[in-house]
């Protein structure tokens, strides 16, 4: 979606963000998923606002991402002097930096699943085999009582390893679907920066011939310097009009023929 080019607020930096959790305390789907989202907003371009809380608390929080977010594109076009390629390749460094952050912090967010995953296997299988060990020196210790166990355990565990499938598939169908948003994220962006850089390139070559123009009239213009100063906007001396003509007054009665004043 286009960013609405009509509002935008006053710039902040980019780099800033908040610190995500590196150590899961268990497997929980809403706990996972609060984590991802955490990460995905991170992914943002435009930087946190705190200092500016106060006067956007009635502003809708995505307007005022999508207004930051869009100054922060705009801010790389102020400066009409600036040659396009090195705008380019600003913004490319940017992008570059938050897509390996974020690449970053979703290979972690999976190592601290599987990490937990794990834990919380081996605490199981842990459980079964104390009730193993308990049950087999228990008078329950039966022909009988062995039978009725053992297959309550068999269900335990059927239950606990479809159950920890089903937390799988759920963890890892959400990092997708935050991979599969942060890419059409930077896709958008890209895609804004792009409609940007051909308005800027087009204003760019008209600064450039503008300034070539006003070089050509300064040399033109007696008023500037020459040599090494020759089309410079800035004369080096404010020449006195006055006095130059003085000067060329008595220059033309020089060249006029003399005689001496004994032939009168």
């Amino acid at each position: 979606m286009i960013m609405k080019w009509t509002t935008f607020l006053i710039l902040s930096s980019i780099l800033s963000s908040c610190s995500v959790k590196t150590v899961r305390k268990d497997a929980n789907p809403q706990t996972t998923s609060e984590e991802l989202l955490q990460i995905k907003q991170e992914v943002s371009l435009s930087s946190d606002r705190e200092e500016l809380g106060k006067l956007r608390k009635d502003t809708p929080a995505e307007t005022i991402q999508d207004n930051d977010e869009l100054k922060f594109i705009l801010d790389f076009f102020t400066d009409i002097r600036q040659r396009p390629s090195r705008i380019q390749s600003k913004f490319d460094k940017i992008v570059r930096r938050k897509q390996n952050k974020f690449r970053k912090k979703i290979r972690k967010q999976r190592q601290d699943y599987s990490k937990q995953e794990r834990k919380d296997r081996e605490d199981f299988l842990e459980k079964l085999k104390d009730e193993r060990d308990a049950f087999m020196n228990s008078s329950k210790n039966t022909k009988e009582g062995r039978k009725d166990f053992f297959d309550e355990q068999d269900e335990q565990r059927k239950e606990y390893f479809a159950n920890a499938r089903d937390k799988r598939k759920d963890f890892e169908y959400q990092v997708r679907e935050v991979e599969k948003d942060t890419r059409a994220y930077f896709r958008e962006k890209k895609s804004q920066f792009r409609n940007e850089m051909r308005i800027f390139k087009r204003k760019h070559e008209q600064w450039k011939k503008d300034e070539k123009k006003r070089a050509k009239e300064a040399l033109r213009n007696p008023r500037y310097g020459t040599g090494e100063r020759a089309g410079s906007l800035y004369p080096k001396k404010k020449i006195n009009p006055a006095k130059t003509a003085l000067e060329r007054e008595f220059e033309e009665m020089n060249k006029l023929p003399s005689e001496p004043m004994e032939s009168q």
